[in-house]
């Protein structure tokens, strides 16, 4: 199981990716769990005058965190680290370092994914599962635009998938239309908890801090 943090509006990039950092080191792990750090890769996303930018990486988050330049993210809007425990040994690297990304048509998405999803597969006619977050964000946005995105569709698309796993994600895709008064497109963010249960912030968008692990307490009882 991975982790995320995520901060949009006004925050201090270096505070966010600090807390990142300590969250990667099992420092802020209050919970029962035996995954309590998270060292197999790590990526960030983030808005540059509109535009998305990411950074990926292997190894530890808390080991990289002093080669970033803060300064490139001080005056972004939106921040997303991701920290990774891998799930199967054999899927370490930075190909498998979220955010994922896929181009549908005309749209780039991206994929910030913790949990585990071993049936999914099965969806796209596949033998057997190769990397199950890249199946599922294939799975998911192909064939399919912003506007198809509703709560709707991702749970008909869930509920076609096999029983045996697990997920707490932030899909996120390139402005669809101006936000009010920031000069800076939306960035539609859809969160998907648990197999089925979805939250869709369209914008302006809202403070997402601890948003995706307060839901995963709400909804499994685990931290």
């Amino acid at each position: 199981m991975c982790r995320m943090i995520l901060a949009s509006g006004q925050f201090d990039a270096a505070a966010v990716l600090d807390a990142a950092r300590a969250m990667s080191c099992g420092e802020t792990a209050t919970h029962d769990g035996p995954i309590k750090q998270h060292p197999n890769g790590w990526g960030c996303l983030w808005l540059d005058q509109g535009k998305i930018r990411t950074l990926h990486g292997t190894g530890t988050f808390a080991d990289a965190l002093p080669g970033i330049d803060v300064d490139a993210l001080r005056h972004s809007r939106f921040l997303a680290v991701h920290v990774r425990h891998a799930t199967l040994s054999k899927n370490h690297g930075i190909e498998f370092s979220h955010p994922l990304w896929r181009t549908s048509g005309a749209t780039q998405w991206y994929m910030m994914h913790n949990g585990f999803l071993p049936t999914v597969y099965a969806q796209l006619g596949m033998a057997e599962s190769r990397f199950d977050s890249a199946e599922y964000l294939e799975y998911i946005v192909d064939q399919v635009t912003p506007a198809d995105f509703t709560r709707d569709y991702l749970r008909s698309k869930m509920a076609r998938v096999a029983p045996g796993g697990s997920a707490a994600n932030a899909f996120l895709s390139p402005g669809i239309k101006p936000g009010r008064g920031s000069g800076i497109p939306m960035t539609p963010l859809i969160l998907t908890i648990s197999r089925c249960t979805i939250i869709k912030i369209t914008a302006p968008l809202l403070s997402l801090l601890n948003l995706l692990l307060h839901w995963a307490r709400r909804l499994t009882g685990v931290a």
